[in-house]
């Protein structure tokens, strides 16, 4: 550590270089991250007690030594003044918004002024500045769109917009973006959320992307708070993408340039060995496709119910890359409800004005995981025509059904100010 950030005893002394020590170890054990650069100890150095009067002049020479851009004893005394009022979550979330491109060269290793947002392994460096709520840049705030087709019918979408984040960086998103694909972005406090970059841009701001966190609709619907996006330094590996499955492009292509849902998708085995499978996945979300799925040199499995065979039914199926293999991730997890013991239900047919809102429903959860860990996947995506032609003349009937009655965004619009009253 000192090799590559050393802090010389003419800047600080023995008593404060031991601090700085002891924080940074002590930090590097409570998070498990072992790669210490030149933020860690930029940030132990701002919980130093009892620094002395010229400890802000000692620091200021000590960054400006690592750093390309002059900093100023402003910057770091609004710091201080700032963790001295608060906790370590502040520095977290703050540090490089408030020293701003100052802090980027004292990575470890770092040689001149580079911006982070580089793609360097298959991870995406980069330098959040800001962060907020997209809804406020917006003019559609509201969670669903609805569209009138003008010929008897509507179409409800969700609007992705007003439940992504703007995060602005220091220099253009180098990645690829939109519901292809699919990231995980790791922040310097370790934590970590995964979801898809459905925008780039550049604003008054500077550089933005649109990043839609994937709980980000379960969050609104469960009313739980969307987590936060810290500024600073953060990395974004891309965990799904059509060209890590061979043959997916057809199936997002198919639906928009998305990944389908899986839900209620039910599963035949085709072939099944220690080393390989291939399964098919048809019916649920998945309207007419069928999407049979080739599972090659598998590393593991684990099952909740023991065995594949106990997945007669999804709510969902992902696929997923880890460090150094591709994940098959099934879910089927479920809550029922049934009458209490004893219950008559002859009520029901006895009192057509019975409240079943006073029944105290026995509440079940089901809960069934998979993993598959395997060296590679392939895909073949294939239309059950019989399913096709069943859903095209059902939509045939629906259509004339609409035009007897049409869909109308007044009548719409005002069943849901009815529903808000």
């Amino acid at each position: 550590m000192e090799q590559t950030h050393s802090i010389k005893e003419k800047d600080f002394n023995k008593e404060i270089r031991d601090q700085v020590k002891y924080e940074v170890l002590q930090r590097v054990v409570l998070t498990g991250n072992y790669n210490i650069n030149g933020s860690d100890i930029f940030r132990a150095c701002l919980f130093i007690k009892d620094t002395g009067e010229n400890f802000n002049a000692l620091l200021i020479n000590w960054l400006n030594k690592n750093c390309s851009h002059p900093l100023e004893e402003k910057h770091i005394e609004l710091l201080l003044t700032r963790v001295s009022d608060s906790y370590n979550q502040y520095v977290e979330d703050e540090l490089e918004y408030i020293i701003g491109k100052h802090i980027i060269n004292l990575e470890a290793g770092s040689k001149g002024h580079e911006g982070l947002c580089k793609n360097r392994g298959g991870i995406i460096f980069m330098q959040v500045i800001r962060a907020e709520d997209n809804k406020s840049f917006i003019q559609k705030k509201s969670h669903t769109i609805v569209t009138d087709n003008k010929d008897g019918t509507g179409t409800v979408r969700r609007n992705i917009d007003a439940v992504s984040d703007r995060i602005w960086l220091d220099e253009e998103f180098s990645g690829n973006y939109g519901m292809a694909y699919k990231y995980k972005l790791k922040f310097a406090n370790q934590l970590c959320q995964e979801g898809f970059v459905v925008e780039k841009g550049k604003d008054e701001y500077g550089h933005y992307l649109l990043f839609l966190n994937s709980n980000a609709f379960m969050n609104l619907h469960n009313k739980e708070e969307r987590p936060h996006i810290p500024c600073g330094p953060a990395e974004m590996s891309l965990i799904l993408a059509p060209e890590m499955i061979e043959g997916s492009d057809e199936l997002v292509k198919g639906f928009k340039g998305s990944w389908p849902s899986f839900h209620e998708a039910r599963i035949r085995i085709i072939e099944k060995s220690l080393k390989s499978m291939i399964l098919e996945f048809y019916g649920g979300f998945l309207s007419h496709r069928v999407v049979r799925l080739f599972i090659e040199d598998i590393i593991s499995q684990s099952y909740d119910q023991n065995c594949l065979e106990n997945f007669e039914e999804l709510t969902s199926l992902e696929f997923r890359k880890a460090e150094t293999h591709m994940e098959v991730l099934l879910l089927n997890d479920y809550t029922t409800h049934r009458l209490p013991e004893g219950f008559d239900n002859s009520v029901f047919k006895n009192d057509p004005e019975f409240d079943t809102n006073t029944i105290e429903w026995v509440i079940e959860e089901y809960q069934n995981h998979g993993v598959i860990s395997c060296e590679k996947l392939k895909m073949m995506v294939t239309i059950d025509e019989e399913q096709k032609r069943e859903e095209e003349e059902s939509f045939k009937k629906f259509l004339e059904e609409c035009q007897k009655n049409p869909f109308s965004l007044d009548t719409w619009n005002n069943s849901i100010n009815n529903a808000e009253r």
